[in-house]
Parts: structure tokens; sequence; C-alpha cells
């Protein structure tokens, strides 16, 4: 069993990890490419998190002791937790999906080549500014 104390260093530890937990997230959801589904479910669980830590700080305060009141809030934030993390591994995997089958990176890497052969510059130019722009969303989608 977890061992919890009340004092306020654990408190702060609880609400500092809860915090991290969220501000990580806050990144993803802000994203261009975050549905306002996708996005209305991870501020559930951002939610599901905060009420799921006062309800153990709560219990840390009233009863300092171990009890199963705390012990099942424990495993509650947990299976909350775990749940969370299922999600954006999901909304991940669907962002990843979304962006390779919307951009077909043989067809603009043919473009730089043959433009580059060519000598088009404005056209490899152009080719340029869409493969920076996948790049960029590539990078936004991954991390």
């Amino acid at each position: 069993m977890l061992n919890v104390s009340s004092t306020s260093t654990t408190k702060e530890q609880l609400e500092q990890l809860c915090n991290t937990t969220i501000d990580n997230t806050q990144d993803f959801t802000d994203s261009i490419y975050i549905s306002i589904e996708q996005r209305e479910k991870v501020l559930e669980y951002h939610k599901k998190l905060q009420d799921q830590l006062k309800e153990i700080l709560k219990l840390i305060s009233e009863s300092p002791k171990q009890n199963d009141s705390l012990s099942i809030a424990i495993q509650t934030i947990q299976q909350i937790a775990q749940e969370f993390r299922q999600q954006l591994e999901q909304m991940s995997m669907y962002r990843a999906s979304e962006f390779f089958r919307t951009h077909d990176e043989s067809v603009l890497l043919n473009e730089l080549k043959t433009y580059s052969l060519t000598g088009r510059i404005d056209l490899l130019q152009e080719s340029i500014d869409r493969f920076r722009e996948q790049a960029e969303i590539a990078i936004e989608v991954f991390l």
C-alpha cells in the first residue's frame, strides 16, 4: 500500500504530480489537429483527476492513518490515470493515421526531385514550403 502522510510536503507533491500531468497534456489539447470532442474528453479527464486528488487530500486530512477509504481513493485515481493514458494513446494513434492518410510523402519528394532537376525554382520553393509545413505538422503530431 502507498505510504501517505498528512504532511504538507506530501500534499504538495500529490498536487504537483496532478498539475504536471494536466500541464503536459495541455499542449496536446491546444493543437488545431485535435477535434472538439477529443479536447472535451481530455478536459473531462483533467477534471476527474483533480476531483479525485481533492478526495484523497480530504481523506488524508481527516484521518492521517491509512484506511480503506483512502486505499479505494488511491485505486480510483490510478484507474482514472490509466484510462486517461489510454485515451491519449488512442488520440495520438488517430492523429498519426490521419496525418499519413492525408500526406503522401512520396508525391512531395518526387516533386522536390523533379523541380530541382528541371530548374523550376518557383515550383521548387512551393514544394519546399509544403514540405516544411508537413514537417511541422508531423513534429506536432508525434511529440
